[in-house]
């Protein structure tokens, strides 16, 4: 038996108030709700709880024994050395349990009729109960008896001891009326924000008092919601993500916190303290609402301006690939890229954001969305569907550069729908989405303990339209005149260096879009609240990465081909550069620069023994797109399984706390072994999807253009004329003097 001496109190405010001004803007509450929720949709969380209990002190948070017993689930009570009772328990907000609050934030009228049935059902908790196991115990027997005589509450000055079994019931404990102050029973959903967080989700109890410390008994109906703890009287929070049980680290934004109770002591023992407390407290929170709301307008453009530096990729890609080709051909391969963004967009519109991102969904594929239905939801917004649609598009111009200057124009329709429309959404669904079957953001039955970590896409993305792009190539055959009638290669150069330049610069740029701009958001804090370092220290290190990654690449294919070939070569160098940045892709956010440069230093060894292999095979591929995306690609999932860093692991994807990192830095081999089946699964299924509908497209004879408009030039037979004239300058007799020797990028073929 436990003894517990109570007392009456007056009913002490919890940590923000509600008054008529507050609850005038619920509905500006109810939308930092909605937006809170999509900044957090790739938080991870702790499973379990002593790894909880060792996060929140590792943030310097008190726990009190209450707090402590209800993470470990330690439900009975226990008597501290100051003889007081500690609970598993919550707190309550008694001001909030209005009908009129209640109707004015549910949504829907079944949430109205739901919250106010539960109300009405913990009110009779406290209807026709009396005392129970009382047993009164020396000088307070006699107050004890008179306050029980007269019928007197808590609230009426009685005090009394009670005798407390440890296995007796909770709901059981709350019944006796000298035991709890008569506050009403809660059972609401609020969106009232503090500490940048979610408050009041589902909530019900009482408050009590026990010793000289106040305890609150609330029970949580729904997990998500609110859980406390308590320090001599004074109330620390902290919230739940709405897609964990378990709470979030850090928030999007700190706000600015108030509790009335905190300003009541320092408001003298005025009539009006508590009002004074409450009404400034609300100012506060006003104020603490437009920070939440700044903090999603930040992250919301950050992550705009990150899908225009991804789309901007586009025109690189345009670029890159009309300076690849032959001028004839300079048209057609333009359109093209035109055709993958706005066929993609309207497919991915349709088809593919669901199939990617439409939970709840199975392992396998997504199930909502579909046109966009019911968006924007508590996951996503507007501008995460704009960047996932610059991901996919991307994709699909990959494969373009593969099959471009012979293949037939409604080809490039029917794989570009199907590419952005079915095959990518898929694969990114698998490892992307919360749900996937190999994603690291699931909550749990990780791949190898992990998942695969492909941050940015090299496997997602560059794997995948390399995939595509080298079936296509393959089922086609090379260009005519690009192997000689004895197998040997002839070099058919695309007409402007200027170009692919221009091009290599712009896709340089969009980079930084494509691999810092998948954190999402920027405003979080991998540290104590006030930290230099955060998210934004990460996304920063992950440009480095980049960065550094394409400039080893460029530097080793420079004098890599310089060795091999005698040349310094225009081409192989911006090739070499995009190859590095395939394959840093993957692994951008885990590693350390120096690393990085490793990656870009393998990756244009990479792609020029893929180019060599390619050679030997009579694989033709105008813009080397199979070999730089689908072997780099490569090359970067298996580097991230070597060089992911533990704590870099921890910070992006915090989900499991001892989740498996790179081979070399000491992890173990388990995030290798996901990485490879990554390799494999996306290999088998683009070369079953892609490939079976590039054969189909070719034994319908809709594949490839005849050798006359081959030898004519696409522009010239398909699109009404050519781009600009060109002269090859290798004809130019000034360049033709005595020992002039003209080392030709080509032959006189690749001119129009």
């Amino acid at each position: 038996m436990l003894r517990t001496k109570l007392s009456s109190v007056p009913l002490m405010s919890s940590g923000m108030a509600f008054d008529d001004r507050l609850c005038t803007e619920l509905p500006k509450r109810k939308l930092s709700q909605r937006r809170w929720n999509m900044n957090s949709v790739r938080l991870k969380f702790p499973t379990e709880a002593k790894d909880l209990v060792s996060a929140i002190e590792s943030r310097g948070l008190k726990i009190g024994k209450a707090m402590y017993q209800g993470l470990t689930g330690l439900r009975k009570p226990v008597l501290d050395k100051n003889n007081i009772l500690h609970w598993p328990v919550l707190l309550l907000y008694a001001e909030v349990m209005s009908s009129d609050f209640i109707e004015d934030f549910c949504e829907t009228e079944m949430q109205v009729q739901e919250f106010l049935c539960q109300k009405q059902r913990f009110f009779s908790l406290l209807e026709d109960t009396a005392a129970s196991h009382v047993e009164n115990i020396g000088d307070e027997e006699k107050d004890a008896n008179k306050n029980s005589n007269d019928g007197s509450s808590a609230g009426k000055g009685s005090s009394k001891w009670v005798k407390v079994n440890e296995k007796r019931a909770l709901h059981d404990v709350l019944k006796e009326p000298n035991f709890v102050f008569q506050g009403i029973p809660a059972s609401i959903k609020s969106s009232k924000l503090g500490n940048g967080l979610l408050h009041l989700e589902l909530l019900v109890g009482y408050l009590l008092k026990m010793g000289d410390v106040y305890y609150d008994t609330s029970q949580t109906i729904d997990q998500s919601g609110m859980e406390y703890s308590q320090i001599g009287g004074k109330f620390e929070t902290f919230s739940t993500s709405p897609h964990s049980r378990l709470p979030p680290l850090v928030s999007p934004m700190a706000a600015i916190s108030c509790s009335a109770s905190d300003l009541q002591p320092l408001l003298g023992a005025a009539a009006n303290a508590t009002a004074a407390a409450q009404y400034i407290c609300g100012r506060f929170d006003a104020v603490s609402n437009k920070f939440v709301d700044t903090a999603y307008a930040v992250d919301n453009t950050y992550l705009l301006f990150s899908a225009y530096l991804v789309f901007a990729m586009q025109l690189g890609f345009a670029m890159l690939c009309a300076g690849s080709v032959r001028a004839k051909n300079t048209m057609n391969i333009m359109l093209t890229n035109v055709l993958d963004a706005a066929t993609g967009g309207l497919f991915y519109y349709i088809f593919g954001f669901a199939l990617a991102f439409g939970t709840p969904s199975n392992g396998f594929i997504g199930q909502h969305f579909f046109g966009l239905n019911k968006f924007p939801s508590q996951s996503f917004d507007y501008s995460y569907f704009l960047y996932q649609w610059a991901f996919a598009i991307a994709a699909a111009g990959i494969t373009s550069g593969s099959i471009a200057e012979r293949t037939q124009f409604v080809a490039y329709l029917i794989y570009s729908s199907f590419l952005t429309g079915f095959v990518y959404p898929i694969v990114s669904h698998w490892f992307w989405s919360a749900d996937g079957w190999a994603s690291p953001a699931r909550a749990d039955n990780l791949l190898f303990g992990s998942g695969v970590i492909d941050f940015a896409g090299s496997g997602v993305v560059h794997l995948v339209g390399g995939i595509a792009g080298l079936w296509g190539a393959l089922i086609e055959g090379p260009r005519i005149g690009r192997f000689d009638h004895e197998g040997r290669s002839v070099a058919m150069r695309g007409h402007s260096g200027t170009l692919v330049v221009l091009g290599t610069f712009l896709l340089w740029f969009g980079w930084y879009g494509f691999n810092a701009g998948s954190f999402l958001n920027i405003l979080k804090a991998y540290g104590e609240s006030g930290s230099y370092y955060g998210q934004w220290s990460a996304i920063g290190r992950t440009a480095v990465t980049t960065t550094m990654a394409g400039c080893s690449a460029a530097l080793t294919t420079l004098f890599g081909k310089r060795l091999l070939s005698g040349h310094w070569n225009l081409t192989d160098v911006c090739n070499g550069l995009l190859g590095g940045f395939a394959a840093i892709t993957s692994g951008c956010s885990v590693i350390d620069p120096w690393a990085a440069i490793i990656c870009g230093f393998v990756a244009a060894w990479v792609l020029m023994g893929c180019n060599k292999l390619a050679e030997k095979l009579k694989y033709d591929d105008p813009l080397e797109a199979a070999q730089l995306h689908g072997g780099c690609g490569s090359w970067g999932i298996i580097f991230t399984a070597l060089f992911a860093k533990k704590a870099y692991v921890g910070e992006v994807y915090s989900g499991q706390p001892n989740r498996p990192y790179g081979l070399l830095m000491g992890g173990g081999g388990k995030l290798l072994a996901a990485h490879l089946v990554q390799i494999v699964v996306i290999v088998g299924f683009v070369s079953l999807t892609m490939g079976t509908l590039f054969f189909l497209l070719h034994k319908l004879k809709l594949l490839r253009i005849s050798s006359e408009e081959e030898m004519a030039g696409m522009d010239v037979t398909s699109h009404g004329g050519l781009a600009y004239v060109y002269t090859d300058e290798c004809n130019d007799p000034a360049m033709l003097k005595p020992g002039f020797v003209v080392s030709r990028t080509g032959p006189p073929s690749s001119a129009v």
